[in-house]
């Protein structure tokens, strides 16, 4: 089944076809301009391969953080200690952000315990 539109005339004698467009306008550029379509196009794939390096290069290192994050985490939690951690790590696709948090809620357990021995110490007389 065709699309009636992309093989419609335009009138500029340049094809619809998605394909065959981009060629030929290459085809009615001067020699002048094909030369600095080409030093264009030849700087935009440097820019291109150097964000694509950078990218990695920031997937790397923030992998390596967060498993370095990791076992921070897993070293507090055997010594059972509460703590709370918070880091952002620039990634490959922006940054992440996270937060890991162990309470064993010891304060409130000894604040209840303290309050308890207060009103049985109040009641008791």
């Amino acid at each position: 089944m065709s699309n009636d539109l992309t093989k419609k005339q335009t009138g500029t004698g340049l094809s619809t076809e998605s394909g065959r467009f981009r060629q030929d306008l290459i085809n009615q550029l001067t020699p002048e301009q094909r030369k600095e379509l080409a030093l264009k196009a030849g700087q935009e794939q440097l820019d291109l391969d150097k964000s694509d390096a950078d990218a990695v290069r920031r997937f790397n290192a923030s992998s390596v953080e967060m498993q370095r994050d990791v076992q921070t985490a897993k070293d507090l939690n055997a010594i059972g200690s509460d703590f709370t951690m918070e880091n952002s790590y620039k990634t490959a696709s922006g940054e992440t952000r996270i937060k890991v948090t162990k309470n064993n809620n010891t304060v409130w357990i000894v604040g209840l315990v303290v309050i308890a021995v207060v009103f049985f110490v109040l009641f008791s007389r």
